[in-house]
């Protein structure tokens, strides 16, 4: 184009090098058993839920009325443990952004309520019925008082009660008490454990709150957790091969024994299928003989062991104390090892402290984790006291993808062509453009190499990029509609064992 009249002129440039931003390597999906909520419809479909904080968690799966974060509670007759709540927790706890949330079970659980009754005080008289705060069995423990008011006549005194679970003998129940309540205003309270909805029937149930040291109870029925999902683990893996950001698979009430196995090999093929994410797996505490233990060996698993205990207090204030494995909270500190170090970091050593957690359930000495390590399961050990990864092995045993970071910046320098390498899809295959993919990937790699991804004293010893004619590929994979990008790297691989010499030196030889 020339130009003769003085003025700016615009020129569209359409060829030239891709912009390619990091993809995430902490996007953790949670798969099992929830109380409430659920991600399995009747048909098999499973609809994962996205959350980046553990409120948006709880709204979804936690039985608010007897919760302490997102982890529900166990009641007087529903004492199981919540493992997927205290996952989030100590996911949220450790560092953890976003992730997904499958639950195993269909959604179907239903509200403990009192069903309708009459209040009645004099010429007062109006219909409530009661409800507990969400849906669960929790809520079958509920229970309501109503008596006479010191207040006078159209008042009325309330004591709500929660029997609870902890770990002590006779554990107290949780207890709300609201005294001179006017009648008209009891819709209005503000419960943690039930709500009161006013009614206009006319309901059998009558209690005149009028009669002299008047009292009537009121118990909640009738509430129910999730039932079990109609599709299995591996029907589960199959519906998230559509969620492209997945990093890290964890299955928070599985560990490596007969009942798991299935499950976990399960999502290790989904990730194996899917080139980009990670399983982590817990193992049993009862594990002996590692070398028997039937781990698969293969890259895209990492095996910790043992699990911990958490103590959470209850409404009444007392401990409630559950052992729970901690893949969640591991998931939580590789995100954070991302986040302040890159994927390409182990995310083990003094600064992957375990928190949320009281206590680990078996303490691992050092000449104990030879057996561990040498099997390639990563160890959670005291260090100074304090609960610390120390391990950063994946099943992968002395292969080239032995270690997490390694096998993990592979997944970040993948994801991220991936992401950046749409815009090229239909693109000319011609000389311009593998010209211009060269020097995008080896910007983008440069980049990684000046954060310390890579071992070399250059970039040109870290990595290589090829990408062409009798580069990558030949005439006729051109001809055939490939265009291929070849990355090698130089991985900056962990230092697990420290060597220090000490010699003496003597005079003579000064």
């Amino acid at each position: 184009m020339s130009y003769q009249a003085p003025g700016v002129y615009i020129k569209y440039v359409t060829d030239g090098p891709l912009t390619i931003r990091a993809a995430s390597t902490s996007v953790a999906v949670f798969i099992g058993a929830t109380k409430i909520g659920g991600s399995v419809a009747a048909d098999k479909s499973v609809k994962a839920t996205s959350i980046t904080n553990a409120r948006d968690y709880a709204n979804a799966f936690t039985t608010l009325g007897s919760s302490t974060g997102p982890v529900s509670l166990p009641t007087t007759n529903d004492q199981a443990v919540d493992h997927m709540g205290m996952a989030i927790a100590g996911f949220y706890a450790n560092g953890g952004g976003l992730a997904y949330v499958v639950s195993t079970k269909s959604d179907v659980a239903s509200v403990a309520a009192s069903g309708d009754f009459k209040l009645v005080n004099g010429a007062i008289e109006l219909a409530f019925t009661a409800i507990a705060l969400s849906a669960g069995a929790w809520g079958n423990d509920a229970a309501i008082a109503f008596s006479a008011s010191d207040s006078g006549a159209g008042y009325v005194d309330i004591e709500i009660t929660l029997s609870c679970h902890s770990d002590a003998t006779t554990p107290a129940p949780k207890v709300e008490r609201y005294l001179g309540i006017a009648i008209e205003d009891v819709a209005d309270l503000q419960s943690s454990i039930v709500t009161f909805t006013s009614i206009t029937t006319d309901p059998a149930t009558e209690l005149d709150t009028a009669v002299a040291a008047a009292s009537a109870t009121l118990a909640l029925e009738d509430g129910t957790n999730s039932a079990a999902g109609a599709a299995s683990y591996a029907e589960i893996f199959e519906e998230l091969k559509g969620i492209d950001d997945i990093s890290l698979i964890t299955l928070p009430d599985l560990e490596w024994n007969t009942a798991g196995k299935p499950s976990i090999q399960a999502g290790i093929a989904h990730a194996q299928f899917m080139k980009d994410r990670m399983v982590l797996a817990q193992t049993e505490d009862a594990v002996a003989d590692w070398a028997n233990a039937g781990l698969p060996t293969i890259e895209y698993a990492s095996y910790y062991h043992p699990k911990g205990t958490v103590v959470l207090k209850n409404g009444a204030g007392e401990s409630v104390t559950a052992t729970t494995g901690l893949t969640g909270h591991l998931a939580g500190i590789i995100a954070r090892t991302d986040a302040d170090k890159g994927a390409w970091t182990a995310a083990a050593g003094t600064h992957a402290d375990v928190r949320g957690i009281a206590a680990l359930t078996k303490s691992i000495s050092q000449s104990r984790q030879g057996a561990i390590n040498s099997n390639n399961v990563n160890a959670v050990r005291y260090i100074n006291g304090t609960p610390t990864v120390w391990g950063a092995r994946t099943r992968h045993v002395s292969g080239i993808y032995e270690y997490q970071p390694v096998m993990r910046t592979a997944f970040l320098i993948a994801d991220s062509l991936r992401g950046a390498l749409q815009q090229a899809v239909f693109a000319k295959n011609t000389e311009v453009l593998w010209a211009n993919l060269k020097a995008s990937v080896s910007g983008f790699l440069t980049g990684l190499y000046s954060q310390g991804a890579f071992q070399g004293n250059t970039p040109s010893q870290a990595f290589e990029v090829a990408c062409g004619l009798g580069e990558s590929m030949t005439q006729a994979e051109i001809d055939t509609g490939l265009l291929r990008v070849t990355v090698r790297f130089r991985a900056a691989k962990p230092a697990e064992f420290i060597e220090v010499q000490v010699e003496q030196l003597f005079a003579d030889s000064l």
